[in-house]
C-alpha cells in the first residue's frame, strides 16, 4: 500500500488482516515500484511542447506523446 496517511490507520490494517491478507507498505518514495512515474516523465515534454488548450489539440498531442513511450525506451514493462 502507499504511504497515504489514510492507508496507515490501524483500522485499515485490521480489516485487511481479518481477510487473511498480509499488509505490505511501499517505501515513502519508490519510483521503481511505480512504473507510471517513468511513463509520465516521457510524455510530459511533448505535451508541454504542443500547448494543447482544447480537447482536439489534447488528443493530437497525446498521440504524439505516446510515440515517446515504448517498451524498449523504458526500464519498466508497459502492457
Amino acid at each position: 500500500m502507499g504511504s497515504l496517511s489514510a492507508h496507515r490507520s490501524m483500522r485499515v490494517g485490521e480489516l485487511i488482516e481479518a481477510r487473511g491478507c498480509e499488509l505490505w507498505y511501499l517505501p515513502v518514495y519508490s519510483p521503481e515500484l511505480l512504473p507510471i512515474v517513468e511513463v509520465f516523465s516521457k510524455t510530459k515534454p511533448p505535451l508541454r511542447k504542443f500547448e494543447a488548450r482544447n480537447s482536439a489539440a489534447l488528443e493530437r498531442s497525446n498521440a504524439a506523446a505516446s510515440v515517446e513511450v515504448t517498451a524498449s525506451g523504458t526500464t519498466v514493462g508497459i502492457a
